[in-house]
């Protein structure tokens, strides 16, 4: 019985000081604080995530573009070498790229 008391002494005291926090300008400065963080925070992971979408986007030309130019090599040799190029099956099927892919380029 004597720690609720002791809760309840100077309540109206404490619930006015609350309130008055609670309305004054500097406790909205506070909270005005946190949500520019939040936003500062949200601006910069968009920023980041842009910026490695597009260095993504890149390295994947890229790559496109080098396996192209290589499966248009092999494409060329066997071509000019004819069924005793064989050995070249094995490079034309590049991680990332289908048999199909090999076949329709080689055919071209």
């Amino acid at each position: 019985m004597h720690k609720p008391r002791q809760a309840n002494l100077g309540r109206s005291e404490k619930m006015e000081l609350l309130y008055n926090y609670i309305c004054s300008p500097q406790f909205a400065q506070r909270v005005k604080s946190v949500v520019e963080g939040f936003e500062a925070m949200k601006r910069d992971l968009d920023g980041e995530k842009a910026a490695m979408t597009r260095i993504w986007k890149k390295r994947e030309m890229q790559l496109t573009r080098m396996t192209t130019g290589m499966l248009g090599v092999v494409g060329d040799l066997q071509g000019i070498g004819q069924e005793g190029m064989t050995q070249l099956e094995s490079i034309a099927v590049l991680p990332g790229i289908g048999q199909e892919e090999f076949e329709s380029d080689a055919e071209k």
